[in-house]
């Protein structure tokens, strides 16, 4: 990486939370098993999207959720922030 400009108008932000690192959960699994991926939609309506997954004692199973409303909002919020500083000077629209 090169030298830091002092005029760089690069900004980083994080979402406080609703994002795949805040809502991360991880389990050591105690014995082998066989587990499934299930997605349960807010309708209570349950989908399996992998099953037979063979797992051993001792593995890490890890998962997470992204809110997607979150996420918009978060883009939006930082969008307008980037306006008002000056440091996005042209359309910013994401596509659909």
């Amino acid at each position: 990486m090169g030298a830091w400009s002092n005029d760089s108008q690069t900004s980083v932000a994080t979402m406080a939370s609703n994002d795949f690192r805040h809502n991360e959960q991880s389990v050591v699994l105690p014995a082998d098993d066989t587990l499934s991926i299930v997605l349960k939609s807010t309708d209570g309506t349950e989908t399996t999207l992998k099953a037979g997954l063979t797992v051993l004692a001792g593995e890490i199973v890890d998962g997470t959720v992204l809110n997607a409303a979150a996420l918009d909002a978060f883009l939006t919020e930082q969008i307008a922030e980037a306006k008002e500083r000056g440091s996005c000077s042209r359309s910013t629209s994401r596509p659909r």
